[in-house]
Order: structure tokens, then sequence, then C-alpha cells
């Protein structure tokens, strides 16, 4: 899931899961006893990337920093090339499933 950002600084946040790790968390947000379909799979791990990215950036900065959230678009890989990028990654969490990666634009990146 690829969030993009504008504000002080602009960016992108992207979260990295497999499939098992969307169906789980949209079995526990919707509250679902039966496997979720895809769509509701895909709406969740988007949710928690908006989320995460909405309760990051303030953390970032002095927390009085406004930040404009574009909406979460789901693809197969995050396009870091792609976007106008420094590739300095201000903040990355990974483990054996997940990976959350913050990316500040290059123009940004060096002020």
């Amino acid at each position: 899931v690829w969030v993009e950002f504008k504000g002080p600084w602009s960016g992108a946040l992207c979260v990295s899961a497999p499939r098992s790790i969307a169906d789980a968390l949209a079995e526990n947000m919707l509250g679902l006893e039966e496997p979720p379909i895809e769509e509701d799979s895909r709406s969740a791990i988007c949710e928690l990337a908006n989320v995460i990215c909405g309760h990051v950036l303030p953390g970032l900065g002095t927390g009085a920093e406004v930040f404009n959230l574009s909406q979460p678009v789901m693809l197969e890989s995050c396009p870091v090339d792609s976007y106008v990028l420094s590739g300095h990654v201000e903040m990355s969490v990974e483990d054996t499933y997940t990976s959350i990666k913050l990316y500040k634009s290059a123009t940004e990146a060096a002020a």
C-alpha cells in the first residue's frame, strides 16, 4: 500500500504485508466469523496504512505540522524509484512478514 503526503515536507509511506496479514486485519477490524473477501482485506490494509501515516508524521516534527494524505493505493510493490525520492528513509519497521517505510521527497530531505 502506498500513501503519499504533502506538508512541511513531502514523501510517501509504503506498507507491505502478505495476504494472510491483510485477511487477519480485516477479520479483526470487521469482527468477521468467516474469512474475508479480497476487497475487505484490501480495504483493511489500506486503512492501516492511512492510520499509520496520519499518526507517525506529526511525531516526526513538533506535532503542530499539518499534512495532507493521498488516498491509499494498493500496489504489487511500492514505486520508490518512480517517485522523486532521495532514497532517504525517515522510518523503517520490518519483520519476517511486513515492512513499513516512510520516505521523504528529495527536495525536502536536504532541508
